[in-house]
């Protein structure tokens, strides 16, 4: 049989499903009419695959792993802490991204080491205890359902050498009496910060009659004052401000003679307290004369005491707890 033959009698067979199908829907379309019941049938290819009894296979969606965290940079790099920070892969792999990986070697180590994992919304992470001198490689994978993305690798980066302690605030330590028994200190920042970002500040005092110094308090890089009150009538103080970086604590600014606290005479010093006692940097010589350190167990027989000042003296005490020593 010729080729247009068979073409035209297929045509011909499929107008004719076509037409049945037609028919056996406008049937049951006249039965639900007659009940009262509507249908609305959309125009469309599956429509007519339906009619036709042609049931096409189904579209799925595959999900792979999403690409690379994109705009990787490296900030703030100090003698032993780096900050990396980067934004969401351009394609996620048709899933939400689940979290982040987070992972550091030494630059001629073939291994590499995880760091941590961080929660999709965290898009910085400062690597810490890095060591000094050193080179370092740092990279980050983005997580979803399926699996890691390559990596978004940094280039080397160096740490920084030679950082030490900052230099000493600058002059003039300013002392002001303020109220009754109270004073303010106020310093100029260091001139060098040592290679290591400035953390804060450490306010120490020491009572001319006594030979300890005693750290009073601490303030943040921002902040260059701090007030002292309920010191002791007729009795001298000398001042030390020291700057603080992770390295550590520089040399003191110290107040050049020591600052003589006069009689407080007629003001009214309960209003006074009650204002400096909503200061944030504020210190009460006569509150915590001895800080509390540490409790510990009954079998323990030793204690170690770690960041202390340079060239101070300190005094220790223990107590022994128990509520019933005899019986």
């Amino acid at each position: 049989m010729p080729l247009e033959s068979v073409s035209h009698i297929c045509q011909k067979k499929l107008l004719w499903l076509v037409q049945e199908s037609l028919c056996l829907v406008s049937l049951m379309l006249f039965n639900a009419f007659a009940l009262g019941i509507h249908y609305q049938f959309a125009k469309t290819d599956e429509t007519l695959y339906c009619l036709l009894g042609i049931f096409p296979p189904a579209k799925f969606t595959i999900s792979t792993p999403p690409s690379p965290p994109v705009n990787l940079n490296v900030k703030d790099v100090t003698s032993r802490s780096a900050t990396l920070t980067w934004e969401p892969p351009l394609n996620n792999g048709g899933t939400e991204i689940t979290g982040y990986i987070v992972e550091k070697k030494l630059e001629f180590m073939p291994k590499w080491e995880k760091v941590y994992t961080l929660e999709p919304f965290s898009l910085e992470y400062i690597f810490e205890n890095l060591k000094e001198k050193s080179d370092y490689q740092l990279r980050v994978f983005a997580e979803n359902a399926v699996g890691l993305s390559p990596p978004a690798m940094s280039d080397i980066v160096k740490m920084k050498t030679h950082a030490t302690v900052p230099s000493p605030p600058t002059p003039p330590l300013e002392i002001r009496t303020i109220g009754p028994n109270a004073i303010v200190v106020e310093w100029g920042i260091p001139e060098s910060d040592g290679g290591s970002p400035l953390l804060g500040y450490n306010i120490a005092i020491k009572d001319t009659k006594k030979t300890m110094w005693m750290e009073i308090g601490r303030v943040p890089k921002g902040v260059q004052k701090f007030t002292i009150r309920d010191l002791q009538e007729d009795h001298d103080y000398m001042i030390r401000i020291f700057a603080r970086n992770e390295i550590g604590l520089s040399d003191p600014l110290e107040s050049d003679e020591p600052f003589k606290v006069l009689p407080s005479g007629e003001a009214d010093q309960d209003d006074f307290r009650e204002a400096t006692d909503r200061e944030p940097t504020s210190y009460s010589t006569t509150s915590t004369s001895w800080l509390r350190e540490n409790s510990m167990d009954a079998d323990i027989h030793s204690y170690s005491k770690g960041t202390l000042l340079k060239k101070d003296e300190y005094f220790f005490r223990i107590w022994c707890y128990a509520t019933k020593l005899f019986k």
